[in-house]
């Protein structure tokens, strides 16, 4: 289960990243972007995209001077008019959303992307991923969803709403031994944020993060309390850091700490701030983890 929720996660986050120019400005849409309803509600990317907003009644407002991107964008009622445009910009963009990949049902026909996602999110359907012999291309196809599969949908949505829910409370007591045989605790870092890197040496989107993680901690060391924790083991982290180095203290075989951060996918990366509470908790390699984390480690600093 712990792998299939790891593959999900590295396949996820590359797919759900979108970009929407306005005024020559593009904005950047990634799974956990907030967007805020006329309601109140505050939905994530993900959510407002390719579930509740699949027919497209809501339009992002750009010109809403409430709009903060860097904490959530607001959505209002489109008009008939934006509905239409935004409608047919939908349908020309659900054929390009991934170049490299093919969209089919469960006999093999072609669908676009917002055909895909629609029937996909209905909850009935599950995904086999396979490639095109001729063009090399990967092919998703839809095929019934398994009782397993419908079990670890239910898992990952109680996981989301637990991961949305421990934002402001208090982390765990913990405790980190480094590679050198450093300490780096709950207790000694009080007072301090702290950033926790979930990770393992044969995790593809976790390699592609460690050059923005190494700026971070680069840029941060002296205000930050930093640790890379790894599930595995010493001598295979040490040959894993001659061709990819890494900068922050390394933690290797900490099982015990992925216990204790509920750590449930790959790369995860944890802020606490400087009282001690949760202040982000990052899932699935992301194409913003830079600007993600040093956005949060400056809001932990000052909670």
């Amino acid at each position: 289960m712990k792998h299939l929720l790891i593959t999900f996660f590295s396949i996820i986050s590359l797919q759900l990243f979108a970009q929407e120019k306005h005024h020559n400005h593009k904005h950047a849409f990634y799974p956990d972007t907030k967007i805020k309803m006329p309601t109140g509600e505050v939905l994530t990317f993900i959510k407002f995209n390719n579930s509740i907003n699949l027919e497209k009644d809501f339009i992002i407002d750009f010109d809403n001077p409430k709009t903060i991107p860097k904490e959530y964008y607001i959505a209002k009622q489109a008009t008939k008019e934006e509905k239409k445009k935004a409608l047919k910009q939908r349908d020309i963009k659900s054929d390009k959303l991934d170049k490299g990949s093919i969209a089919k049902n469960v006999d093999g026909k072609v669908l676009s992307w917002f055909q895909f996602h629609k029937l996909y999110n209905s909850g009935e359907w599950g995904i086999s991923i396979s490639k095109d012999k001729k063009t090399g291309r990967k092919i998703q196809q839809l095929k019934p969803i398994t009782d397993r599969e419908r079990e670890y949908k239910k898992k990952r949505e109680i996981f989301g709403k637990w991961k949305d829910s421990i934002i402001g409370t208090p982390a765990p007591k913990f405790e980190i031994v480094d590679m050198e045989g450093n300490n780096i605790t709950s207790e000694n870092t009080k007072g301090k944020p702290v950033l926790l890197n979930f990770w393992f040496t044969t995790c593809p989107p976790c390699i592609k993060e460690i050059p923005a993680l190494n700026r971070i901690y680069k840029k941060y060391k002296d205000q930050v309390v930093f640790a890379s924790i790894s599930r595995d083991w010493k001598e295979k982290v040490l040959k894993f850091e001659e061709k990819h180095p890494i900068d922050m203290p390394v933690s290797v075989v900490s099982q015990n700490n992925i216990d204790t951060f509920n750590i449930n996918g790959f790369p995860t990366n944890i802020v606490i701030d400087s009282k001690g509470n949760y202040y982000a908790y990052l899932l699935g390699g992301r194409q913003d983890i830079e600007e993600a984390l040093e956005t949060k480690i400056k809001g932990a600093l000052n909670p």
